[in-house]
């Protein structure tokens, strides 16, 4: 891949407005070297002469192609990965690396000086180490290092592809797929083994290190297919390394089991919401409605609704358990107790909340909706196919009432489920307004939203 190519690119200046929509985005993080902390930032970004400010300044770093110094200098504070690992393994710690606050351009220039001169030190409990100056490798914490990295990275997608082996990667966490039959399973993992063995050579070759501790296996299938495994599957040889066939993965935060049911993931957001639930009651009465509102949403409800699209076409048993959740997040608000009435109106009236099961909806339309106007991923967009744009089927109803093509599936269970399926289906299912092309993400929103709470009016 030539970097030099995609990475030499002029240098657009940013506006008063890009300015603002960042700020607005951006989370209330600060490192301890920043002047000021980050929400006195935001606050003070709501007059147009910071705002206007902090445009001039990003200008002028593009103009000049120069990062600054004293922005180059990061604190690492190593953070135990899971309760209950070595505390005496450095394994065991993973490094949060908190930058000074700063905003990126793109232009080749400016990328060299924005990755050269680096240093950071450790910070751990009342310790600090020397200064370790960076002489390779991306600034860990910054907006731009996974984009960098995965620029590095970019030959894997060939040497994985020369396997006829299927890439999905997400900063440095990587994916390998394979479909193959029951039958060919050893031959698939063989494949699968030799692919690896070529991007470790790679990585070798590269200055980067494919970690075998964090290397898992895992064979999937319908329930009646991983029964005839003997087990979990073959495994696969690394080196010196065995890496054998799991039951389940965590697949960035969502626990993956072999036979595709989301019965283990659901029981883990329901027992950490719970231990979180458990932790509010106890402070409740000493904070007013804002405050637990804000923590609620950031412990329980955020765990509820993360990669909640996975749950389309789940059955009502696994969302009536998370709806179950929601239900004790709405007393803990409220103050009231189990077994009082109102519990319905409280949540669609009063907390303004949709069901579980509707939350669900309301992610799977804004995803179609975003597949169809050029704003999600390529490997999710080609999922979603106008009727209109098949030639045979374009002088059909379906085609003026811009409805999408919904594929054939072979297995109930599984196949309702995938997002080729579930999209196009409740798509289907909405009003005539809100398939309509040139409608707005904002507008799309609000009238999603406001047509699934209709729905609760209507019974």
């Amino acid at each position: 891949m030539d970097i030099k190519r995609h990475l030499a690119v002029s240098i657009n200046h940013v506006t008063t407005e890009d300015i603002e929509r960042l700020l607005k985005r951006c989370p209330n993080r600060q490192c301890a070297l920043d002047p000021v902390p980050t929400w006195l930032v935001k606050a003070a970004g709501s007059t147009m002469a910071t705002i206007g400010l902090l445009a001039k300044l990003v200008n002028a770093s593009l103009d000049s192609a120069v990062f600054r110094s004293s922005m180059k200098h990061a604190i690492v504070t190593p953070i135990v990965k899971k309760p209950g690992m070595d505390l005496s393994s450095l394994s065991s710690y993973r490094p949060i690396s908190n930058l000074p606050f700063g905003l990126c351009g793109t232009a080749l220039m400016w990328f060299r000086s924005y990755l050269s001169g680096r240093t950071y030190r450790v910070v751990y409990a009342c310790g600090t180490s020397s200064v370790v100056y960076i002489v390779c490798s991306v600034p860990q914490g910054s907006v731009l290092g996974p984009v960098l990295f995965v620029l590095y990275v970019a030959d894997i997608a060939d040497i994985v592809n020369r396997h006829g082996v299927t890439l999905h990667s997400f900063a440095d966490d990587t994916q390998l797929y394979l479909h193959c039959c029951r039958e060919d399973i050893t031959m698939a993992a063989t494949r699968l083994e030799e692919c690896i063995v070529d991007v470790g050579r790679w990585m070798s070759a590269n200055r980067l290190k494919l970690n075998t501790d964090k290397t898992e296996l895992l064979w999937t299938g319908s329930r009646h297919s991983v029964s005839q495994l003997n087990g979990h599957g073959p495994s696969i040889q690394l080196g010196a390394d065995t890496i054998p066939a799991c039951d389940h993965v965590r697949l960035l935060g969502v626990i993956i089991s072999a036979d595709l049911s989301l019965d283990r993931h659901v029981s883990v957001v329901i027992s950490a919401s719970f231990y979180w639930l458990r932790q509010l009651r106890r402070v409740r009465r000493s904070l007013d409605d804002e405050s637990a509102a804000i923590l609620v949403h950031a412990f329980v409800a955020s765990r509820v609704d993360y990669c909640n699209l996975l749950l389309a076409g789940a059955p009502k048993s696994v969302t009536d358990k998370l709806q179950r959740v929601m239900n004790a997040v709405a007393r803990v608000l409220s103050g009231t107790k189990k077994y009082d009435r109102g519990l319905t109106h409280l949540l669609h009236s009063e907390l303004h909340w949709l069901d579980v099961a509707d939350r669900v909806t309301y992610k799977l339309g804004v995803t179609v909706y975003k597949c169809l106007h050029d704003q999600a991923p390529d490997y999710l967009s080609e999922l979603c196919t106008p009727v209109a744009q098949v030639a045979e089927r374009q002088h059909l109803r379906s085609a003026s009432r811009h409805l999408l093509v919904v594929p054939r599936f072979q297995l109930d269970r599984y196949g309702r489920r995938t997002f080729a399926v579930a999209g196009p289906t409740t798509w289907k299912l909405f009003q005539n307004n809100l398939r309509e092309p040139d409608m707005r993400i904002d507008c799309f929103r609000r009238t999603l939203n406001t047509c699934l709470f209709d729905q609760y009016s209507a019974h």
